[in-house]
């Protein structure tokens, strides 16, 4: 059982990550438009 959460609590890690990267990315998009304006 010991792997298992280990391996959920890697997954979990990855996902979190990944999430908050694509959250950066889409704030930059978001920002850029709004400083043109």
């Amino acid at each position: 059982p010991f792997t298992f959460y280990l391996l959920a609590s890697f997954i979990f890690l990855g996902i979190t990550l990944i999430s908050s990267l694509v959250q950066r990315q889409l704030e930059k998009k978001a920002h850029r438009g709004v400083g043109q304006a």
